[in-house]
């Protein structure tokens, strides 16, 4: 059985990707409130993702957290 992924989740996270500088990571609010605590990072605000009504916040990764909360 194969599976593959849809939706709208994969779709935000393609553009992030497509948008992201080469060895950057990019995530949306929802995979930031997943791993905060486990990475450090910097907002980017607000972004225009193709194919969303709103923009949608996006995050940088900037390295791994090495206990306690994610920076901020």
């Amino acid at each position: 059985m194969d599976y593959t992924a849809v939706g709208n989740t994969t779709h935000i996270a393609a553009r992030l990707q497509s948008l992201a500088e080469p060895g950057a990571i990019l995530m949306a609010e929802e995979t930031h409130r997943f791993v905060e605590g486990y990475v450090l990072y910097e907002s980017l605000g607000p972004v225009e993702v193709r194919g969303q009504r709103e923009p949608v916040v996006g995050y940088r990764v900037t390295g791994r957290q090495r206990g306690g909360a994610g920076s901020r």
